[in-house]
Parts: C-alpha cells; sequence; structure tokens
C-alpha cells in the first residue's frame, strides 16, 4: 500500500514532502536524510569597516583635543566623516544562514539565505517530515 505524499512547505524554490526535499534544481530524498541544521555566517571583512570606525573616531578626538593648535579643524571633521563611513558600511554586513542536510553520504550546505526566518521555517519543516515519515 502507498502513502500518499505529504505538503509540509512550499515557496517558490522549495518544496518539503514527507517523501522528498527539493531547493531549486536540488531533489534530496527524505529516507536518506539522517539530520537538518541551520548554521550563522558572518563575514570575514565585517571587523574592517569597524576599525575604520573606530580610526575615525580617534582622528576626530584627536581633533578635537587640538581644535586650538594648527590642523585641528580639520582633523574633528575628516575623523567624524571616516567614522560615519566606518560605521554605515559596518551595518551593512548581515549575517547569511544556511540548511545543512546530513545523510549517510555526508553533510550538505544545501541552501543559503540571509532571510533566518525562511530557513528557520524551512528546518521545521523538514523536521517535522522526518519525525512523521
Amino acid at each position: 500500500m502507498s502513502q500518499q505524499e505529504r505538503e509540509y512547505y512550499r515557496s517558490a524554490d522549495v518544496l518539503v514532502t514527507n517523501a522528498r526535499v527539493e531547493m531549486g534544481s536540488r531533489t534530496f530524498a527524505m529516507a536518506n536524510l539522517t539530520a537538518v541544521s541551520m548554521a550563522t555566517m558572518r563575514s570575514p571583512l565585517r571587523g574592517f569597516p569597524l576599525g575604520i570606525f573606530l580610526g575615525g573616531g580617534l582622528i576626530a578626538v584627536t581633533g578635537l583635543l587640538a581644535i586650538g593648535n594648527e590642523g585641528g579643524a580639520v582633523l574633528l571633521p575628516t575623523g567624524l566623516v571616516i567614522a560615519i563611513g566606518g560605521y554605515a558600511w559596518w551595518k551593512t554586513f548581515k549575517p547569511s544562514y544556511s540548511l545543512n542536510l546530513s545523510s549517510t553520504s555526508g553533510e550538505s550546505r544545501a541552501m543559503q539565505s540571509h532571510n533566518r526566518e525562511e530557513i528557520e521555517q524551512i528546518v521545521a519543516a523538514i523536521k517535522q517530515a522526518m519525525v512523521e515519515s
């Protein structure tokens, strides 16, 4: 007797059923999956703009302390512009989230997105499908 396929999650690129997981052009058989997890990945360059922000702040403080001396009036606004630019650049770095699937043949990063909620929903749907299968 064949079991009817039940759908747990569907979006434009992802389908999770009790028989399979489809992500774009990749299909994973639910029977072969042993685990599912989500990982958070941060950019290795994230510290660079933070360093620019702190350096700009240091230049601005130096300019503020030397405001009566020659060059102090230039250092303060220059440091502020650098600090604001570094902070704005630092704020653009957003973490990305990956959906990892484990099977008997190893682990695979099946999907990556900046949308944490979407990855969490897919992970929950796959876990539910694994338990109910």
